[in-house]
């Protein structure tokens, strides 16, 4: 299948690893340090203008395998790794990031406030439209994030979350694609 990436890199040994039978269409790599590694699993789609931003060293983002992207995500790696499970179906405009902005010092101790924190998403989640997953945020396996809603604490597994900032709005649940495309 085809593979098509941007790259806008300074640094040294980065790395771009593409599972068998993945496609990936005009997506945008952006590193800024050494020893970074974007693993793509097999049999992904990684839809139109996906875009994968390192910032630091020794970094991973890692798309587990049999996963699905849509256009225009971000992927954001800031001193901390970002890691999708398998079967995980992520929608359109999701931002996923694993730091704020700009550093935030306590005046007391002189010492950052706000430090880069991971963020994992488990296996078969869905990522609605425009939903936000913040840094150190955990999503359990099987989960719904629905669309529009800001992530900023862990998810259970098998439940909906939803809202500014999401909340828990049902559990016990479990879902399917119906997307013909994943029917193959």
């Amino acid at each position: 299948m085809g593979v098509s990436f941007r790259r806008d890199v300074i640094g040294k040994r980065n790395k771009i690893t593409v599972g068998k039978n993945s496609f990936v269409k005009k997506a945008k790599i952006f590193i800024r340090g050494n020893n970074n590694h974007l693993i793509i699993g097999n049999h992904c789609r990684i839809g139109d203008g996906c875009v994968f931003r390192f910032v630091g060293n020794d970094l991973n983002i890692v798309i587990g395998d049999n996963c699905t992207t849509n256009e225009c995500n971000e992927f954001n790696a800031h001193s901390a790794n970002i890691e999708i499970g398998k079967d995980a179906m992520i929608s359109n405009h999701i931002v996923i990031r694993t730091y704020d902005d700009h550093p935030i010092y306590s005046i007391e101790t002189g010492c950052q406030l706000n430090s880069a924190k991971s963020v994992i998403i488990g296996d078969h989640v869905w990522l609605a439209p425009k939903c936000t997953i913040m840094k150190g945020v955990s999503v359990g396996g099987g989960s719904i994030i629905a669309s529009g809603a800001i992530v900023t604490h862990d998810v259970a597994q098998n439940v909906i979350v939803a809202g500014i900032p999401a909340k828990e709005v049902k559990t016990g649940i479990y879902w399917k694609s119906t997307n013909k495309l994943d029917s193959k």
